[in-house]
């Protein structure tokens, strides 16, 4: 992600990373601060420094992503595609029935064309790993460290019904940041952004807005918490 933003010279960029996205962006914004502007964060796929391995923690979610994402071409022929992308849905959304019928369809279909190219699975392999690894000992106090470097406003995103990422870890994590604001959505799964759309775009938009006048980065985003 850094290389790409040199590349395009558009920073500082307002990033805004969910899941393992939002661990990434965790990544950048720590160890490049001169290229983010203002930080978001919806449900990142943070460690907790002491696992309970149950379903719920983001370890076990990722090897049944995994498990769940398997694009064999026995599994695609079988038709068991679609049972998986469903279990995913249950596992991200509050309401997985608010997923209209052909958002199930493209999802199919995107995994039977992503089977077609042989780096697929090794590339999607090597991303869980490297997730896991991030929250072993001592990578995941790691990671916690890493918040504290973070210099650009932050904004943290968190759905209360949050099946794969705890909402237990949302506070903490708004704590790790310095000057971090936390919103946390009531009724909402893993994917805030997707699940209540109006709600995150009324908290991002003015966020990046007023903060990009900000004369001290963070210096008027108190880390209060705010429910919705």
């Amino acid at each position: 992600m850094t290389e790409y933003l040199e590349y395009v010279r558009r920073g500082p960029v307002h990033l805004f990373g969910n899941s393992m996205g939002g661990a990434i962006a965790i990544v950048v914004a720590a160890s490049r601060p001169d290229l983010v502007q203002t930080l978001t964060l919806v449900s990142p796929a943070v460690p907790d420094l002491r696992p309970r391995w149950r379903r719920q923690d983001p370890v076990l979610a990722a090897h049944d992503a995994a498990r769940f994402g398997d694009c064999s071409t026995s599994a695609a022929r079988t038709g068991s595609l679609g049972i998986r992308v469903r279990r995913m849905l249950r596992l991200c959304f509050a309401d997985p029935t608010s997923v209209p019928p052909e958002r199930l369809t493209e999802a199919v279909a995107e995994i039977r064309y992503r089977a077609r190219f042989r780096w697929e699975r090794r590339c999607r392999s090597g991303r869980l790993r490297g997730l896991v690894a991030s929250y072993l000992a001592p990578g995941a106090s790691r990671m916690w460290a890493r918040m504290g470097a973070i210099k650009a406003p932050t904004l943290v995103v968190w759905g209360d019904r949050d099946r794969l990422v705890n909402v237990t870890r949302a506070a903490r994590t708004a704590r790790a940041i310095p000057g971090a604001r936390l919103l946390v959505i009531r009724d909402v799964g893993h994917v805030a952004q997707m699940e209540r759309p109006g709600t995150v775009a009324r908290a991002v938009l003015p966020f990046s807005t007023t903060c990009r006048k900000c004369s001290a980065p963070g210096r008027d985003m108190a880390a209060r918490p705010l429910t919705r």
